[in-house]
């Protein structure tokens, strides 16, 4: 491999036969790493030319840069990912470390990567389907930062989403008796709902009810 060599020979560039846009390096005739093309003329690499280990490094690194930049490119365009989302999906593909680290500064100069919108986009989709500590708990765990998602949950009311659960877990009825009560308040709970939404939830559960009853 590339790193156990001190200086070297390159002795051949062979273009690969199932990725025409990349080639085969070759340093005193042993392959020592696949390139692009774009990065051999960059590096201006051609047989014949000395190099040495830390020449090499830096064109591996450099080609790394391209081609994670492609992956991230091809993962958001599949998915909305955050800043922690892309690091692994690319570090799950062994790319040197530094490489990894621009990739995602790249595309967050671009604004390709924005935890700040992903998070917004995560709330509007699944600000009425959980409550707010399954909110904080779920996009803590994909990366975004706690402070943001103060910031962004700042305000936002969970009771509706408390409702909509416990209507659709009693079937739209009241519940029967404490027991069933008690459990729905704990499958609201473990939905990540507040207490407090937990119990307007109830509230206004009965009045609809009891106005049903009335008419």
């Amino acid at each position: 491999m590339w790193y156990n060599i001190n200086m070297g020979i390159i002795t051949k560039i062979e273009l690969q036969k199932k990725n025409k846009g990349r080639v085969s390096l070759f340093v005193d005739g042993e392959f020592v790493c696949s390139l692009s093309l774009e990065t051999i003329m960059q590096k201006r690499l051609k047989a014949g030319k000395e190099i040495d280990a830390d020449e090499i490094r830096d064109a591996v690194c450099e080609d790394e840069k391209k081609r994670a930049f492609g992956d991230v490119l091809d993962l958001i365009s599949r998915k909305p990912s955050t800043k922690k989302q892309a690091r692994q999906y690319l570090e799950k593909k062994s790319y040197m470390e530094q490489a990894v680290d621009c990739a995602i500064a790249k595309a967050e100069e671009y604004g390709y990567i924005d935890d700040g919108k992903y998070a917004e986009q995560y709330l509007s989709f699944y600000g009425a389907k959980s409550g707010k500590f399954k909110l904080k708990f779920d996009l803590a765990n994909k990366g975004v930062d706690r402070a943001l998602i103060d910031e962004i949950l700042d305000g936002h009311d969970d009771g509706d989403a408390a409702y909509g659960i416990l209507q659709k877990y009693l079937r739209g009825e009241k519940p029967a008796d404490k027991k069933e009560k008690e459990r729905a308040t704990r499958y609201l709970l473990s939905k990540g709902c507040t207490f407090e939404a937990v119990k307007r939830a109830f509230q206004r559960l009965d009045e609809v009810k009891n106005g049903d009853d009335g008419e």
